[in-house]
C-alpha cells in the first residue's frame, strides 16, 4: 500500500504542519516520527500518532488541512481515530 493516495496526503500534511512550526517546537519530532512510519507502510498508525500529536501539543491546523487529514482517514476507513481524538478545537479558519 507504501505510495497510496491516503499515505501521500497525511505526508504532504504533515510536512506543511512541521513546515510552519518553528524548529524548536516540542511538536517538532513527535511529526517527524509520525512521518516515518508512513514510511514503513504504516499510515494507520501515523494518523492515529498524527491526531493524538494535535491534541496533545496543542498544533493548530487549517480547516483545509483538516479536511485533506479527513480524506485520508475515509480512504483508510479510520475517521473514527479523528473522532476519537477530538482534533476540531485544534483548527483555524
Amino acid at each position: 500500500m507504501q505510495g497510496s493516495e491516503p499515505e501521500k496526503i497525511l505526508s504532504e500534511v504533515i510536512a506543511e504542519v512541521r513546515g510552519r512550526l518553528e524548529s524548536s517546537h516540542p511538536a517538532q519530532n513527535a511529526l517527524r516520527s509520525a512521518a516515518e512510519v508512513i514510511k514503513h507502510d504504516e499510515a494507520e498508525m501515523a494518523l492515529d500518532d498524527f491526531s493524538r500529536i494535535i491534541k496533545f501539543f496543542r498544533v493548530l491546523i487549517t480547516a483545509a488541512e483538516y479536511e485533506k487529514v479527513r480524506a485520508a482517514a475515509q480512504g483508510l476507513d479510520m475517521v473514527d481515530i479523528l473522532e476519537e481524538t477530538d482534533i476540531l478545537p485544534f483548527i483555524t479558519p
